[in-house]
């Protein structure tokens, strides 16, 4: 059974063995101190894994499409929808950011309305591959209403959103699957998974170029490499060079925060306690109207690498002692919400695990409990449940009402007689 702990103690193995290949010469060397703490969490991380996997294993779907019941008409006119809110951005922008003219991708779009359509259509993807796992009708409907939904990222470059919702769809197939999958479709994912790993690089080169305003092919990462402070080793390989893309933003969130380590000693005080909680554990549309007094910044090895793994904000706030304390919030948590889950949206249970593993896997990037855009996604399970529940019980008034009419009118037609 796949779980959060796992995911997030592959993370970062996979990020510590990239960064042991050397390919950057802006990485500083791992401290004795970060390294012990990372394989420390890494080893926790399995057990709280097999504490998971021994606690809800047998916590399996009963019904036959996975407690999706949402029709296709429904689902249409969902997407409908987000690309009508979609062109209303297009048009306040007065451009498309795939096309360029419409200046940052980081500044487009409506505030608040953005986050919201972005999240949406996040979760919307998910409840169409959720579908697509049991689908045995519809599939190719399906498909294009899958693919429709990711096309929204891409059209407003939000490459991060587009990794994020693709995952949580494949995590969600990989809740109920893993098991019944063979050894040749395991090789062909990652056959796909590298593939997908290199279009990440073309996707990258083409941005970074319109961003500097030198235009070449998509194949060329001079730019980047030259950003990344690609070693010589590296360049004189045989490794095709859109593949730096990917090491360097798996590995650059760990130099960025051994370099945030070795330059900063934070002091603990009323305000960074405030500052803790506040950027650790609450979502930033709502953070960020509680400002405290002295925001500390993560010391980066390049303005362009500018992410620090999930455990930058607790080190800057309370020091390692802070990191220490958030380890053991992600240990538990999951198991916190699971239980919720099972209680109060147990039908859409696994739509929530899903969103949890991929929050989890890409916990070495930055603290993704925290970004809206994903976390918000938690909370649709429960609302799904709700909106569900009262259907239910408009239904069931509806019957009774009817009911009660056609006994009314059965005991008139009696007494008339």
């Amino acid at each position: 059974m796949l779980s959060p702990f796992l995911l997030v103690a592959l993370s970062y193995l996979i990020a510590l063995l990239l960064y042991s290949l050397g390919f950057s010469n802006l990485f500083p060397s791992l401290t004795i101190k970060l390294l012990v703490f990372l394989l420390l969490f890494c080893v926790f991380s399995f057990i709280a894994h097999w504490l998971f996997r021994r606690s809800f294993e047998k916590d399996r779907p009963v019904s036959a499409n996975g407690g999706i019941r949402l029709s296709l008409s429904a689902l249409q006119k969902t997407v409908v929808a987000l690309y009508l809110g979609l062109i209303l951005e297009f048009v306040h922008a007065r451009g498309i950011p795939l096309l360029g003219g419409t200046g940052s991708y980081t500044t487009f779009g409506i505030p608040t309305f953005h986050v919201l359509l972005m999240t949406s259509a996040s979760f919307v993807s998910l409840l169409i591959a959720a579908k697509l796992c049991f689908a045995k009708k519809h599939r190719i409907q399906l498909l294009f209403l899958y693919g429709a939904t990711l096309l929204i990222f891409l059209l407003v470059v939000n490459r991060g959103l587009f990794a994020l919702s693709v995952g949580s769809g494949v995590f969600y197939w990989l809740l109920y699957r893993y098991d019944q999958i063979s050894t040749k479709i395991k090789l062909g994912a990652v056959v796909l998974g590298i593939l997908g790993l290199y279009m990440f690089g073309l996707f990258g080169n083409f941005r970074t170029q319109r961003d500097y305003h030198q235009i070449s092919t998509i194949t060329d990462t001079a730019i980047m490499m030259r950003v990344g402070g690609a070693t010589d080793s590296f360049k004189e390989s045989s490794i095709p060079k859109p593949f730096f893309w990917a090491y360097t933003y798996v590995a650059s969130p760990l130099a960025n925060l051994q370099k945030t380590m070795t330059d900063q000693d934070p002091k603990v005080s009323a305000d960074s306690v405030k500052g803790f909680f506040l950027q650790t554990f609450i979502w930033d549309f709502i953070s960020k109207h509680f400002p405290t007094k002295n925001v500390p910044q993560v010391s980066q090895i390049s303005p362009e690498l500018n992410v620090s793994t999930a455990f930058s904000a607790p080190y800057l706030y309370l020091g390692f002692s802070g990191v220490i304390l958030f380890a053991i919030f992600l240990l538990v948590f999951p198991f916190v919400y699971f239980l919720l889950l099972h209680t109060f949206a147990n039908k859409y249970r696994y739509l929530g695990l899903a969103t949890l593993c991929t929050i989890y896997a890409f916990m070495f990037f930055i603290d993704f409990l925290t970004y809206t855009g994903l976390s918000v996604q938690l909370i649709f399970p429960f609302i799904l449940e709700g909106v569900s529940q009262t259907k239910q019980r408009i239904r069931l008034r509806r019957a009774e009402v009817t009911g009660n009419i056609c006994k009314t009118t059965v005991k008139q037609a009696r007494e008339e007689q």
